[in-house]
């Protein structure tokens, strides 16, 4: 097969996850021809039977997508994983996250290695209950992150505000915001600069618009609500709302609400059987059978 591999020379020379992906797309007999995302060699499409890049959803990148979308040739689209993430990358034809195919398929067991590909990464998963104490904790996301592209509200000082004015005063908050994203904190919302399972293991209940961190937070037994399209929610592990209805579902939060375990361990099972590592990668078996699903 003739696949075209888009990238720059920084993620050609600093990035494991795409290095790994080139390596095993050759190791699988492919032939691979690669190209920076923009130019004449971005959007002739004659000479490739598929394509793969990262992300797919900024500036050029999201051309790129669209004419193999209009020219009806599969598009590979290559991101972190959900967990140890700089070592996995999730990898499906058209999406990642809540836009990959697999995503309509949560309502349904995961496949049966999920459970020790997990385990792997990630060890025990905790079990979920009401947590009557603690605080609030507002999981954070960088502005421009593209998961928050098909989101209500895309920065995080808009996700704090919101929670903040819904939240009785006399329940305590704290964020955690993404390493990429400065904020100091304010008189009733404290900043944490905790680790992410300290921020968790104290946490009432956590609250994001669609971040990753979620599935640590399922994982680590701590309720999730969320305003943005998740794959947490998509599968019934997390509350999701809307900021129409953030004071009832924050009410419903308060209240001890937590989805059934089961839901949680099929989720997070799911997502281990949908990241890859990178010797798997490299060895080229698995990519073969993802770009034949």
């Amino acid at each position: 097969m003739n696949v075209t591999f888009y990238w720059t020379n920084d993620e050609r020379r600093r990035m494991p996850c795409p290095q790994a992906v080139f390596a095993g797309l050759k190791a699988a007999g492919h032939t691979v021809r690669e190209a920076i995302p923009r130019g004449v060699d971005a959007t002739n499409l004659d000479w490739c039977d598929c394509g793969f890049i990262w992300n797919g959803r900024h500036g050029q990148r999201d051309i790129v997508a669209e004419k193999h979308r209009n020219a009806d040739k599969p598009l590979f689209i290559m991101e972190r994983g959900f967990f140890d993430r700089m070592n996995h990358t999730q990898i499906a034809d058209g999406g990642f996250n809540h836009t990959a195919p697999w995503a309509r398929t949560l309502d349904e067991p995961a496949p049966i290695e999920g459970k020790a590909r997990f385990q792997a990464v990630h060890g025990e998963i905790l079990p979920t209950k009401a947590r009557d104490d603690g605080y609030v904790l507002i999981l954070g996301q960088t502005a421009g992150d593209s998961q928050l592209k098909d989101s209500e509200i895309h920065h995080p000082k808009l996700l704090i505000g919101a929670v903040e004015d819904a939240l009785p005063r006399d329940v305590p908050v704290r964020f955690r915001p993404h390493p990429l994203y400065p904020w100091r904190g304010n008189e009733h919302v404290q900043r944490d600069d905790g680790t992410l399972r300290e921020a968790i293991d104290g946490a009432r209940f956590a609250v994001t618009i669609n971040s990753n961190a979620g599935n640590e937070a399922l994982a680590w037994g701590c309720p999730v609500l969320c305003l943005g399209p998740a794959l947490y929610a998509m599968a019934g592990a997390a509350l999701q709302t809307t900021l129409a209805k953030l004071g009832r579902r924050l009410e419903c939060m308060l209240g001890g609400w937590h989805p059934p375990q089961s839901l949680i361990e099929n989720t997070l099972h799911h997502l281990a059987c949908r990241q890859y590592g990178l010797d798997e990668l490299r060895r080229g078996e698995r990519l073969r059978r993802i770009m034949e699903n």
